[in-house]
């Protein structure tokens, strides 16, 4: 299959109302996939606070795209890039210690918790469970250096099996 995708930030749209239809919209225009970001500081004002309601919602995003007929590409970080401040991470960790988006332990507690919250949202809608459209997740984000020790281990240890 050829997929053809566009990118949607649900977090960019202000009420959850309007994914439907500019996710059928994507579907009319010929579109297989869409690609979204989910931005951890959006949904974590504070270390261990979490909230997927509203236009947080992820469930409903994703149950909204496999309605319309799209295959999902989800891009949940931790770092995101997307045009938003600090990479879509939240602002309380830079008062954390650690060095993000390196295999530093004490990133890698926080990232992996955001994972831990994610992850199983994403995982309920995954195509290969029969439950929703998500064929694919992307690690980190598109700019990351792996090319350096750290950033091997960071990949190999920072998100699979996040637990």
């Amino acid at each position: 299959m050829f997929l053809y995708s566009g990118e949607v930030h649900p977090f960019r749209l202000p009420s959850p109302s309007l994914w439907p239809d500019v996710l059928e919209k994507m579907k009319a225009a010929g579109f297989t996939a869409v690609t979204a970001y989910f931005d951890w500081g959006y949904a974590s004002p504070a270390p261990g606070v979490y909230d997927f309601s509203g236009v947080r919602n992820v469930d409903e995003f994703l149950a909204d795209a496999a309605a319309a007929g799209l295959y999902v590409i989800a891009r949940p970080g931790p770092y995101i890039n997307a045009e938003v401040d600090g990479g879509g991470f939240p602002g309380w960790l830079a008062r954390m210690a650690g060095t993000p988006r390196t295999s530093d332990p004490r990133y890698l507690q926080y990232g992996k918790e955001w994972l831990n919250h994610i992850d199983p949202i994403i995982a309920r809608h995954q195509l290969t469970n029969g439950t929703g459209s998500v064929i694919a997740t992307q690690v980190e984000n598109e700019i990351y250096d792996s090319d350096t020790a750290d950033g091997q281990n960071y990949m190999a240890t920072g998100r699979p099996n996040a637990r």
